[in-house]
Order: structure tokens, then C-alpha cells, then sequence
């Protein structure tokens, strides 16, 4: 089989530890598959694994450096890390640079300059509305500016959706959506069982599952206020971020609410469920944009999908009915939507509209257009 890639060399700057992160990692994979050489350098903020890693023959090389909470440590921080890639690049050999977010793109951009190697710019979110709770105003509007001007050195850029395609087209003329999307999966129905048990989970229970960041704007609150008035239903929470502690509050208090934590593996938790939940609140300036990895799973996977009217996962459901829209996004509306996934008839078209789903939001598709990307640097 033709290797359009044989003999190139892809050093991709990350800015978390990998463990894992699935965009990356597949992306990797799928240039590895088509001959390339890649290194992820990544930022390992809390420390303890591994400084040498191999996954799917893509090397992963860590660098520890802590990241305060403050501002001010977060910029020195990560212009530690900065000098570190830096320092790691000089010794490697590479024919392109792959910056993941805009957190790596300056000192990617530097790099690329120095060793006259194409600039690949993999935009995941719009970053600096992205952080928008977390960051000055001020700074967001400096990383804004910073972004669009970073971009007259950027030879090609990616992102994830239609929706940020949109975004970046009036500053960049070679914009490539490779969407978050997966190939097929079949549930492991025996790891789902145990996870179940281990959890507390009755086999007959209907389980919806929310795996993934906890932070405020995901809509937790409306998934622990519905279990407290449906006791018949289980929710199965996983995932870390600023929402963690009520979350275990919840589960402390309501016997149907179970926190899983964060886990590097989630197959068994997506095995356990009958339904996911992706949530996003509606004033939210992020929600019109959001296109979730949950969206993507859901329909790799077949497990129906109850979202809000939000983004780009309330947009593809709407269409293809391949779940419940939450309308408005309610107590009410979650009990209307358990009602219809309970019911077989509804399930089984369900299953016939994400089956269709899979036909266009695969792996394959999205890795196909990354390799075209590279052979197009040519």
C-alpha cells in the first residue's frame, strides 16, 4: 500500500500531557500510517508519567513544568515551556510543525521560522473565547489579535468544524475542517456490566452518561436536579474540572447520581450507558460554536444522544433525529426525552439514524483529509 507520507518527519507541539488527548493521538496515528516520522512534545503540568512514551508508533516526549493558578504564573509558565520545546527542537529532525491550539502556535511559529520547515495550525477551539472565564479581558483581546496576526505565518490550517472554519476563513485562505469524528465501535457489553456493578448500578436501570470537562457551562445541575426527581433513572458522571465537588456532593446525597472521576480508559463508561448527555448553557457565547467530542462518540458508538439545542451537536441531532433535543433545557424536557429512549420503537429508529451518521462522520474521512493536507505542503 503507497505511503504519502514516507520519509517525512512531523514534530507536533502540545500543550497538556497526552494521557490521552484523542484528537492528537489520532491525528498522530493517521500520519504515521501514511509513513510519517511524528513527535508530540507535551506539556505535563502535574508530573508522574512517563517522560518517554510510544503510542501508535507516534513518540511522545513530556516535559514537566508546574502551572501556578495565577495569571502571571500561567504566562511564565508558559514560557517555560516555550524554551523547553525550544531547546528539544533544536536536537530533532523534522520536514513540518503541527501547533495544537493557540497555546503552541508562537512558539511554533518561531520554530518553524528558524529551521525553514511549512507551519501546520490545528485550532481546536476558538482559544481565546474558550478561556474567556478564566482570563483578563485584556489578555483574551492580546491573544485574539495575536492569533489573527500569527496566522500570515501559518502554510496551512486545521480545525474541527464548519462552524470554526468560518471563523478562521476571512484570515486564512487554506482552512481544512478534520472533525473530532470516529470510526464505528462495538460496545464492550461485559465491561459496561462491571462497571455497572462496581458503580451500583442495577442492570435494568436506564443510565445516562455525562463523561467529559465539568465545568459550569455544561449544565451538571440540570442532570443531578432531574435524577432527585427520577429516582427510576441512573446518572453516571466522569471527568474533572471546576464542577467536580458538586458533583460528588450530588452523589453523596442522591443514591441514582454516581461520580466515575477522571479515567484514562472511558470505554467501559460509554459501555454502561443507554443514553449520553452533552449540555451546553444557551447564553453561553461558546454554545453556537461547540462541537463536541460527546456528539461524535455518540454516533460512533450508537448510544442515543439527549443535548441541548446548542451548537453542533443540537443542530445534528434536530436533523437526524439520531437523539433528543432538550427544549428548552428543563427538568421536564429530560423526563419527555427518557420517556421516548425508553420507549423500543423510538430506540430502534434512534439506532437506524446514527447507523446513517456513520456513513459521514468517520475516522477515515477526517484522516484522509489531514494526510491531504501534508501532501499538499508539497
Amino acid at each position: 500500500m503507497p505511503q504519502p507520507l514516507s520519509g517525512r518527519s512531523i514534530l507536533m507541539l502540545l500543550d497538556n500531557p497526552c494521557n490521552p488527548d484523542w484528537r492528537v493521538t489520532k491525528e498522530a496515528a493517521a500520519l504515521v500510517a501514511a509513513g510519517a516520522t511524528v513527535t508530540i512534545l507535551a506539556w505535563d503540568r502535574a508530573g508522574g508519567l512517563p517522560a518517554h512514551e510510544v503510542k501508535d508508533g507516534a513518540a511522545i516526549e513530556r516535559i514537566h513544568v508546574d502551572r501556578p493558578d495565577s495569571v502571571p504564573g500561567k504566562v511564565i509558565s508558559a514560557g517555560r515551556v516555550w524554551r523547553a520545546f525550544w531547546r528539544r527542537a533544536a536536537a530533532l529532525r523534522f520536514d513540518a510543525v503541527h501547533a495544537h491550539d493557540f497555546s503552541t502556535l508562537p512558539i511554533a511559529a518561531a520554530i518553524s521560522a528558524r529551521r525553514r520547515v511549512p507551519l501546520v495550525y490545528d485550532a481546536h477551539e476558538i482559544y481565546w473565547l474558550m478561556v474567556r472565564n478564566s482570563t483578563p479581558r485584556a489578555l483574551q483581546a492580546v491573544m485574539r489579535r495575536s492569533e489573527i496576526a500569527l496566522l500570515r505565518r501559518v502554510d496551512r490550517l486545521v480545525t474541527v468544524s464548519g462552524y470554526l472554519a468560518d471563523y478562521f476563513a476571512p484570515h486564512h485562505r487554506r482552512v481544512t475542517v478534520v472533525g473530532n469524528w470516529y470510526d464505528p465501535v462495538a460496545p464492550d457489553a461485559h465491561a459496561g456490566a462491571v462497571l455497572r456493578a462496581e458503580l451500583g448500578i442495577a442492570p435494568e436501570m436506564f443510565c445516562i452518561a455525562c463523561i467529559g470537562s465539568l465545568g459550569p457551562e455544561r449544565m451538571h445541575g440540570l442532570l443531578v436536579d432531574y435524577a432527585a426527581a427520577d429516582p427510576s433513572t441512573a446518572i453516571l458522571i466522569a471527568g474533572r474540572g471546576a464542577g467536580e465537588a458538586a458533583v460528588r456532593d450530588a452523589a453523596r446525597r442522591l443514591p441514582n447520581v454516581h461520580f466515575a472521576g477522571w479515567r484514562s480508559d472511558p470505554d467501559p463508561l460509554y459501555a454502561a450507558a443507554d443514553a449520553l448527555f452533552y449540555g451546553l448553557d444557551g447564553d453561553d457565547p461558546y454554545s453556537r460554536i461547540s462541537s463536541p467530542n460527546t456528539l461524535f462518540l455518540s454516533i460512533a458508538r450508537q448510544i442515543p444522544l439527549i443535548c441541548t439545542d446548542t451548537g453542533e451537536a443540537g443542530a445534528v441531532i434536530a436533523q437526524s433525529g439520531a437523539g433528543e433535543v432538550l427544549r428548552p433545557p428543563s427538568v421536564a424536557a429530560m423526563r419527555d426525552a427518557v420517556a421516548a429512549l425508553r420507549d423500543p420503537h423510538r430506540r430502534e429508529q434512534v439506532r437506524d439514524a446514527l447507523a446513517g451518521l456513520q456513513q459521514t462522520y468517520t475516522w477515515q474521512r477526517a484522516a484522509e483529509r489531514l494526510v491531504g493536507v501534508y501532501t499538499s505542503l508539497d
